[in-house]
């Protein structure tokens, strides 16, 4: 698996992917870097014919390689690549020491990091739905993967799918749907969220919370971070640990009372149709949430998408 080793004033990260990933200053993407001095999509890295691209995405400050600036360049082991005010090295040599892969051209950034620096691992938690239906279509056809969506799992999404139309209302929809992934994922509080046409207010389809949970934080909504990657970029997001994950790790801090620890938020939409998202988070000392969690939320809203969408074509035949 491939590697990009990050270095900037405020990142130190060992970041491992597989596919094509965004990098840029929005939290959206699947490498979102703190630099001001980097565009909020600044670049894409990308597999090629066995191999791994990188292409400017027309970013302000441009994207250099080795000292070069390219436009879109074919990445070798080692290479050094200057975004910005952040320094990444592509899949370097184990056990090789940083500092000496660093370019004549990079040594004027890297001189103005902290010496004493550990990288800490981090891999792909943003999404786009189109790339977890390829996820999943992959699971579904290759039985050695299968145990990411069990038989039993496969059932009670069946199950649930047969019983949506006892469902009158959006809400009841929508609180089933919690429900159910309540009982299989677990969580604290869980909500389904609608945003208006211009998604400046949201509007709670369905709530669930946990007795657990402090008066104070029963009535909640995502943090703005998350809500920029499901509403801003529509994109599914989690987080297996708050405190120790360099995107999320300010959300901690939010709410000494909660201690929020783990989370999935999902988007919900059928045929095209954006509306809303699925959103469940754990807090301190409480089970975390995996990548399985993710898939099982996504199928989940999935199939809740397709299922308001049914409604409302059915309430607009039959309006009362």
């Amino acid at each position: 698996m491939p590697r990009l080793i990050v270095a900037g004033k405020k990142i130190a990260v060992d970041f491992q992917f597989e596919t094509a990933i965004g990098i840029g200053r929005h939290i959206a993407n699947s490498l979102p870097l703190p630099d001001p001095e980097v565009s909020r999509h600044h670049a894409q890295v990308f597999p090629r014919d066995g191999e791994f691209v990188i292409n400017d995405l027309g970013s302000h400050n441009g994207v250099y390689v080795n000292g070069h600036k390219v436009h879109e360049h074919v990445l070798k082991s080692g290479d050094e690549i200057n975004v910005g005010g952040t320094l990444l090295f592509f899949d370097p040599p184990e056990k090789e020491d940083s500092s000496s892969l660093v370019s004549e051209h990079g040594r004027l950034f890297w001189e103005e990091f902290p010496r004493a620096r550990t990288y800490r691992p981090a891999c792909v938690t943003v999404f786009a739905p189109a790339e977890l239906d390829c996820l999943v279509s992959d699971w579904l056809d290759r039985k050695e993967k299968t145990a990411l969506i069990p038989y039993k799992l496969r059932s009670s999404f069946l199950k649930l799918a047969l019983e949506a139309d006892l469902y009158t209302c959006r809400g009841d929809l929508c609180t089933a749907a919690l429900a159910f992934l309540e009982a299989r994922m677990g969580a604290q509080r869980a909500a389904v969220f609608a945003p208006d046409a211009r998604q400046k207010r949201l509007e709670v389809l369905a709530c669930l919370v946990s007795d657990d949970v402090p008066e104070e934080d029963r009535k909640f909504t995502a943090h703005k971070d998350i809500l920029r990657v499901v509403l801003d970029a529509r994109k599914a997001v989690y987080c297996t640990g708050c405190s120790t994950d360099f995107r999320f790790e300010h959300i901690v801090k939010r709410n000494e009372t909660y201690g929020l620890q783990s989370f999935v938020g999902v988007p919900i939409h059928c045929r095209g149709e954006y509306f809303g998202f699925l959103y469940l988070d754990q807090p301190a000392g409480a089970p975390r949430y995996d990548f399985r969690c993710l898939i099982q939320a996504y199928i989940t809203a999935s199939l809740l998408g397709k299922c308001i969408h049914w409604y409302q074509v059915g309430k607009s035949r039959n309006p009362e």
